[in-house]
């Protein structure tokens, strides 16, 4: 499948997804009912790829060939994905949690709400499971992080966790076994508390 027919299916979704959102005419059994309108647009640039759904109150979704944002209309909140050649470390991440050289990103994410914010990245490691969390271990204490005990596990079974946090973010990272001897690391940071 191409990265433009993926673009179109998820432009048919979305604005399936928004058409549901209209009147359901009620409920059986005497229950609440729902009723919702939503004046939804949808703009497909098949020259560049590039999909927006709105939802008519600021709400949108936009995906294209880098990645997709999601802007909430009434909170304010922004959710913007990127992968392949277009993931980058998210801006605001902690120097010293950056991936390792060699690291291969998958994808970043950034999210915002007001008052709150969270990133996150994937990425490739060449290393076994055990290695790349032992090293991350690492980083994260020299990084003034604090390691929770209960929250980390080992890597026997080609899958560990860790999480950590200081007095502003908590850290959560996954690590599991992907193709040739490689790791998969999963890292998110939001405030903590």
């Amino acid at each position: 499948m191409t990265a433009r027919q993926l673009v179109g299916g998820v432009a048919v979704a979305a604005v399936l997804a928004l058409a549901a959102c209209g009147d359901d005419g009620g409920s059986e059994g005497g229950g609440p009912s729902r009723s919702t309108t939503t004046e939804a647009t949808a703009e497909f640039d098949a020259e560049g790829g590039k999909v927006k759904v709105s939802d008519g109150e600021g709400g949108s979704f936009e995906v294209d060939d880098d990645g997709m944002t999601v802007t909430d209309g009434e909170g304010g909140g922004e959710t913007q994905v990127l992968t392949g050649e277009d993931a980058a470390v998210p801006e605001g991440w902690p120097e010293g949690l950056r991936p390792p050289a060699g690291a291969k990103l998958l994808s970043a994410t950034t999210s915002t709400t007001p008052g709150d914010e969270l990133l996150a990245l994937a990425a490739e490691l060449e290393a076994p499971v055990a290695d790349a969390l032992a090293a991350f271990e690492r980083q994260v204490v020299a990084a003034g992080y604090e390691i929770n005990p209960s929250g980390t596990s080992g890597g026997a079974a080609g899958v560990a966790t860790l999480i950590a946090s200081d007095d502003d973010e908590l850290v959560v990272a996954s690590f599991s076994s992907g193709p040739g001897g490689t790791t998969i690391a999963s890292i998110s940071i939001t405030p903590s508390g």
